[in-house]
């Protein structure tokens, strides 16, 4: 499955990413492409890249990064030096450190190939948070780019998502469809199909609670303070959780001052601003 990295599947990243051999923060999978053995490698190279693949897969991320920068430093001209600069950024996304990480997935995307997409993908991964506008032309650069089904529905998946935060809904609704109609990749199509029922608006959530009285408390005291409230029932975005939202906005700047003013009269954390 997807990951965001560092977002909300991880990376996120959370960030892994179903059915790929790609590490992703907002997730994991267990290790990076597996290139077969170029027949002339030297046998430096071979303990160069064995030390960084057992780095990788025991999760030692400062040290695979290390080892993987090293091996594409010394072998310049081994066929697998993209795979280990595409795995040095994902290891620097996981030690938290974006800026390592987009100048190895920059040098990745300059190599072109199959794995330019996915550095395509980390790099939107990386923005998403902080510049959804920037992540969306990251992820539709990875749909044209990709060489396999998998990346291409990720990557208008991801695109979806993020047109959706930037409040570009037609355009996120053309992008998740052709996530879906895809087909080859049917754990991505069923988030496409959420992500497509989402409501194309902005809102404020102010609780989420498993037991319907309390969320049914905190309705009462937004409708109480002035403000406009709803009750989102467990199932109608696969989770357990009954959501309190207050307002439906146009744009995400008027849900964060309508978020602002839900703090300020009730207290407590800040309000969520969804999507």
């Amino acid at each position: 499955m997807t990951a965001r990295a560092f977002m909300n599947w991880p990376c996120g990243a959370h960030c892994a990413l179903s059915g790929l051999l790609l590490l992703v923060l907002v997730g994991c999978s267990d290790g990076p492409p597996t290139l077969a053995t170029p027949p002339s490698t030297s046998p430096l190279a071979e303990s160069d890249w064995r030390q960084a693949r057992t780095a990788w897969l025991l999760e030692h991320h400062e040290d695979a990064q290390h080892l993987f920068s090293r091996f594409a430093e010394r072998h310049r001209t081994d066929p697998r030096r993209q795979e280990a600069l595409l795995s040095a950024g994902i290891c620097a996304q996981h030690r938290g450190r974006p800026q390592e990480a987009a100048e190895f997935l920059n040098e990745v995307v300059l190599m072109e190939g199959a794995l330019a997409a996915r550095a395509l993908l980390q790099l939107g991964y990386l923005e998403l948070s902080e510049d959804p506008q920037a992540a969306v032309l990251r992820f539709q650069s990875a749909s044209e780019r990709a060489a396999d089904p998998e990346t291409r529905a990720e990557a208008f998946l991801e695109a979806g998502i993020a047109l959706q935060r930037c409040g570009r809904f037609e355009e996120a609704a053309v992008s998740l469809e052709a996530c879906v109609h895809l087909g080859e990749a049917s754990g991505l199509a069923d988030r496409a199909r959420l992500q497509l029922g989402y409501d194309p608006w902005f809102t404020v959530q102010a609780g989420a609670f498993l037991q319907r009285s309390n969320a049914e408390g905190l309705s009462r005291s937004l409708v109480n303070a002035g403000f406009p409230a709803e009750i989102r029932a467990p199932g109608r975005r696969g989770s357990p959780l009954y959501y309190v939202t207050s307002g439906r906005f146009g744009r995400r700047s008027d849900a964060q001052a309508h978020a602002r003013e839900v703090q300020l009269r009730l207290g407590g954390d800040a309000p969520l601003v969804r999507p």
